[in-house]
């Protein structure tokens, strides 16, 4: 068997950022789930499932070891010396989100000591991990996502089924609710005309016609298209031609209703001229 084809996606992250269900979403779409394996071990695991026919592996390491990261950066090298594909998926989410998670489910931080609140075992880690994220290939902030939101990402961002080449997610967000910290490049188009202040048009959104037809009315729209488009088609293959598998491309404007709607949608029907893939995510729309 040619071990070059296997493939190998170490799945890490904060803990209650959806590590489990992002394990799960990648064995729906062919990938042998590992859960909590010591890094030390990567390279065995990989050999072994290579030698038994399995191509695609899917691990799960996190701060559950607690030598994760004095192992991780030379086991991911030994892997690859051998001739693997592997790929590093980091997955996080604000600190008051994974409060309340653990709240919720009231269960105790794993790496949370005696007399420690749940916040300051959640800031200590993500310290502990600052070295992963930097290695990630691909990272996601799953603050904003439900459980069936965040498979369809991670299985979207992994399929390989699906065209080969790197993958372009233009998403729309709103500024009040934050900048999505998954974002390569944003653009802010707040100094576009508000379609929330037009009569009929406040509890429309930028997916529907008039709102459409308001925007693109606006005497800068074409020229800003233009510049966000000619930026895009530059960096892209130069990110692709550096490795990487995924950009997020973030538009915001206020709520993120109406004007970052309309825009990320004419991007991304843009770029798909261009011949990138592309998808896209109105992260605010119905808020």
């Amino acid at each position: 068997m040619d071990t070059n084809r296997t493939r190998t996606i170490i799945v890490t992250g904060l803990n209650g950022s959806g590590k489990t269900t992002a394990l799960r979403a990648l064995e729906d779409i062919g990938f042998f789930p590992v859960d909590n394996l010591p890094v030390a071990m990567l390279a065995q695991l990989i050999e072994l499932c290579a030698k038994g026919g399995i191509t695609q592996i899917a691990v799960v390491c996190d701060a559950r070891e607690r030598t994760l990261t004095a192992h991780f950066e030379s086991a991911l090298q030994d892997v690859r010396n051998r001739g693997h594909k592997v790929e590093v998926l980091f997955l996080e989410a604000e600190d008051d989100v994974l409060v309340r998670r653990y709240k919720e489910v009231r269960r105790q931080h794993p790496l949370q000591e005696e007399g420690e609140s749940i916040s300051e075992a959640v800031a200590r880690e993500r310290d502990i991990l600052s070295t992963l994220r930097d290695a990630a290939s691909v990272t996601v902030d799953s603050s904003s996502y439900n459980v069936h939101e965040l498979r369809r990402r991670v299985k979207s961002t992994f399929d390989e089924s699906s065209p080969e080449g790197m993958r372009v997610r233009i998403e729309s967000f709103g500024f009040k609710h934050g900048v999505p910290a998954e974002a390569d490049y944003i653009f802010d188009v707040r100094f576009l005309k508000n379609p929330y202040f037009e009569k009929g048009l406040r509890e429309q959104r930028g997916t529907d016609g008039d709102v459409s037809d308001f925007i693109a009315k606006q005497a800068d729209v074409p020229e800003l298209l233009e510049r966000i488009i000619s930026l895009l088609t530059f960096v892209l293959p130069r990110a692709e031609a550096d490795g990487r598998s995924m950009v997020t491309v973030a538009v915001g404007c206020t709520g993120g209703h109406h004007r970052s709607v309309a825009i990320a949608r004419w991007v991304g029907d843009a770029l798909k001229t261009h011949g990138f893939r592309v998808s896209n995510y109105h992260r605010d729309i119905s808020r």
